[in-house]
């Protein structure tokens, strides 16, 4: 079966979400941190960029942005 997040956070498109981990197999974790890690070893895409923002982040400034 593909797993299209996988596959996302191997090509350092994604990040692996932490905080759903504990809905994942044991498995399913080790395929996820071990493709993030490779993912960053390899400085791909999102991790190219040594100050990139998880989404989280980035919503988080731009409310700042906007505040009185």
């Amino acid at each position: 079966m593909l797993d299209a997040g996988l596959a996302m956070v191997l090509r350092g498109m994604a990040w692996w979400y932490h905080a759903y981990a504990h809905e994942q197999s044991l498995k399913e974790r080790a395929q996820h941190a071990f493709a993030e890690m490779q993912a960053r070893a390899k400085h791909v895409r999102l991790w190219h960029d040594a100050d990139a923002l998880r989404p989280r982040e980035w919503r988080a400034a731009q409310r700042g942005k906007h505040a009185p």
